[in-house]
């Protein structure tokens, strides 16, 4: 939980322990008085998630949500909305357990109910689920699906164009750059801006470079 990591930070903060905080972007990490935070923006990652999901011709999109409430989740369906908005069309949040079977029977109605030519899931597993759940419908065009997160299914949907692009934060960067900034730091001084979002992503996954991530995930690296 972030209040146990921000407790954490600032008890480092006080001992004069250099941290560089890495994953989800919030803003209370500056009261932390970490040197940098490594991270996607949430809420830029929605917003350039929309301008692709509206170049593919979608203008009724559902962000569908695991876990209304969790800020960085909401920051994304956010972003989506204002590029809906920009686009001449709208977005909804649609709450979701992606932990339940009968998911994607809950989620067909509403696409069809609301004419959605879009989805946009928040993690790998309702990525999925919305998958699963634009197969059921029937009458209307398929919307297009897309996803946060990768994995397995995930990537080898992306690469069967059943998924139109999936989100990589890039774990791997997040991991990796904080200890070549400390130790960078620690040995010569160098930094970047300090205080500032080092941003990981968004980076897109599409069908073009999916082979690539596949491979690439094997080694742990996407």
């Amino acid at each position: 939980p972030w209040r146990r990591v921000g407790r954490h930070h600032h008890r480092a903060g006080r001992a004069a322990i250099q941290v560089v905080s890495f994953n989800s972007v919030r803003a209370v990490y500056r009261r932390f008085g970490v040197l940098a935070h490594v991270g996607q923006p949430e809420e830029r990652a929605g917003f350039q998630s929309g301008q692709r999901l509206a170049a593919a011709g979608a203008r009724r999109v559902l962000c569908v949500n695991q876990q209304i409430g969790n800020q960085g989740l909401d920051a994304r369906c956010r972003g989506l909305a204002r590029a809906m908005r920009a686009a001449g069309g709208s977005s909804r949040v649609f709450g979701v357990d992606d932990q339940s079977p009968a998911t994607p029977r809950k989620i067909a109605p509403a696409i069809h109910s609301g004419r959605i030519d879009g989805l946009l899931a928040l993690n790998a597993t309702s990525g999925i689920e919305a998958v699963k759940a634009a197969r059921r419908v029937q009458g209307i065009p398929a919307p297009k699906v897309a996803t946060f997160d990768l994995g397995p299914d995930v990537l080898r949907a992306v690469r069967a164009r059943q998924l139109l692009f999936a989100v990589d934060q890039q774990a791997y960067l997040q991991g990796y750059l904080p200890i070549v900034l400390l130790t960078q730091r620690a040995r010569y001084g160098l930094f970047p801006a300090q205080g500032d979002v080092i941003p990981t992503g968004p980076n897109f996954v599409t069908a073009a470079n999916a082979a690539k991530a596949i491979e690439l995930s094997r080694r742990s690296i996407r």
